[in-house]
């Protein structure tokens, strides 16, 4: 009878584990899940596109140069095929032209990875535009740069999958990294890399390098370097740091099979890619981060450091983030734990310590770095590391919280209400710039003009008017002058009729509007209807009434 009983037990056990088994899984797909409405609802919300969003476009599908190419004085009708043929793949002979993208990305500033694969899905849609070719791609590495991450936050967290999942909910609607996957470039690929990397040196200073690993070191670098040149830079650090703790630990072996992987990863990284030390040391990017670099004051390097800082604390942190931790470090200092608590603890804590210095120190030194050679002060240069430096704020803020909380059971709890919070404070505050959603109204009150012509008038950057694509797209047709060639506007008689839109772009559209009287004899009257980036519409009354 009695061994009935404890059978019976066991098998109770064993459902209860398997239903907490199966809610594990069910909770994990719903965190993806969830991942995927977030990122899909951010990128339709997209109301414009940034210049480089259509870099990104052009870089990867245009042939004969790395912007839109047009000729001046010609009426392209629709408006829209003069952008195609720069932004969309020629379905005759454009389609699957690699040696081409590597082209372009030898004469731009950038590696050629991440062109090569948007490219190739354009390829399958030729004559075609889409925001979801290059948002794909983002939504893809996300989720991928998500389960490496979840990784990292085990090893931390030691399994506790309650605080994993809810770390993961974090991200996933973390201001920040919902940002990187708005802006259509590599750096959610970027993020991707950097975020394995840290795990990859992760489970080399644990477990030491067998072939295995030191194969997928090489890839992951080469893949990282071709992506991105910062991948590089926050390879380097990495592997100095990880380098100096195998060398503590005479870890000789390690070592020397660390420099071998990352010799060899460098060898043919510029062997498939030449052109990339010419980028870095001589292209005009490399030149103005070694100018930087070198000369850059002291005084100008600390407000650049605390302008880059304000991204992290207000897109990662809820712009509390600094401020919650100081509290909770200063309630551990006054002693809310005591010593016995931590009695046993202190090598499994010391060689946790080390291994989040292997974080903490590579995105130290690349928050350094790029605060100090990054051309202009933007997100897109933090947007690599947004990933490991989420991991390490909450990761710091869990521990924070763990000690001063020693007689608090519900630990769990305060560390759910102050990641809400942190979560909450972030999307009060969030700009989301690469949405462009001011440029809604412009983009509206142009529809309502989608049956008439449009002149354009430019300073002669052509990519100024590529910059247009989203409104100047939608008219009948398009026709563009450059600034001196203004007074021929009037040679357009036929597309001018009683009404025209006029989008100036570059230029003083005010000095550009008080000459039309001179050009037009039956000027009439004009009115504003909005203005993106360097460009301003008017809508043209040309019949005088």
């Amino acid at each position: 009878m009695e061994r009935f009983e404890w059978v019976k037990k066991m098998e109770k056990g064993k459902v209860r584990n398997i239903y907490i088994m199966k809610w594990q899984e069910i909770r994990v797909l719903l965190i993806y899940g969830l991942f995927v409405i977030a990122m899909v609802i951010t990128i339709s919300s997209k109301k414009n596109m940034h210049i480089d969003d259509l870099f990104s476009y052009s870089l990867a599908n245009n042939i004969g140069s790395l912007t839109i190419d047009f000729v001046e004085g010609q009426t392209y009708c629709p408006a829209e095929d003069l952008y195609l043929g720069c932004l969309a793949v020629d379905g005759k002979g454009g389609r699957f032209q690699f040696a081409n993208v590597w082209k372009n990305q030898s004469m731009d500033v950038h590696p050629p990875l991440y062109y090569l694969l948007l490219h190739t899905i354009c390829s399958f849609f030729p004559g075609k535009f889409s925001v979801w070719f290059a948002g794909g791609i983002n939504i893809v590495f996300a989720l991928l740069t998500l389960y490496v991450w979840r990784k990292i936050m085990s090893f931390f967290l030691d399994g506790d999958n309650g605080l994993v999942d809810f770390s993961s909910f974090l991200f996933v609607l973390t201001v920040g990294i919902l940002q990187n996957v708005s802006f259509f470039r590599m750096y959610v690929m970027a993020m991707f890399w950097v975020t394995l990397l840290a795990w990859l040196f992760l489970c080399l200073y644990e477990k030491g390098i067998s072939w295995e690993r030191g194969i997928i070191l090489c890839v992951v670098s080469i893949a990282g370097a071709l992506t991105h040149y910062y991948c590089i830079v926050y390879l380097f650090f990495t592997c100095v740091a990880v380098g100096i703790f195998l060398l503590s630990e005479r870890r000789w072996k390690d070592t020397a099979a660390l420099i071998l992987c990352m010799a060899v990863a460098a060898f043919d990284s510029v062997r498939i890619f030449p052109a990339m030390t010419f980028h870095m040391f001589s292209g005009y990017r490399g030149k103005e981060s070694v100018s930087n670099l070198a000369q850059m004051s002291w005084g100008v390097y600390w407000e650049r450091m605390a302008d880059f800082f304000a991204y992290i604390n207000r897109q990662l942190l809820g712009g509390w983030g600094l401020a919650a931790g100081s509290v909770l470090f200063a309630v551990w200092l006054a002693g809310s734990r005591g010593r016995q608590q931590l009695a046993g603890q202190g090598q499994k804590a010391g060689r946790k310590g080390k291994s989040l210095l292997l974080l903490v120190i590579p995105s130290f030194l690349y928050f350094l770095f790029v605060s100090r050679t990054a051309s202009y002060i933007t997100d897109r240069y933090l947007f690599p590391v947004y990933a490991v430096v989420l991991g390490i704020g909450l990761y710091v803020l869990i521990c924070l919280i763990r000690r001063a909380a020693c007689r608090f059971t519900g630990t769990h709890i305060a560390v759910y209400i102050i990641g809400l919070c942190l979560l909450a404070g972030g999307w009060l505050q969030a700009d989301w710039e690469y949405l462009y959603r001011s440029s809604a109204g412009l983009l509206d009150r142009a529809g309502a003009y989608a049956d008439l012509n449009c002149i354009c008038i430019y300073d002669g950057v052509r990519w100024k008017v590529q910059n247009m694509f989203y409104e100047a797209a939608g008219y009948r047709s398009l026709t563009v002058l450059g600034r001196e060639q203004a007074g021929e506007i009037a040679n357009y008689g036929e597309l001018l009729g009683d009404e025209f839109i006029l989008c100036v772009t570059g230029v003083d559209g005010e000095e550009v509007l008080r000459e039309l009287g001179e050009y037009i004899p039956a000027f009439g009257q004009y009115e504003y209807v909005g203005g993106f980036a360097e460009s301003v519409t008017y809508h043209v009354r040309a019949g005088g009434e």
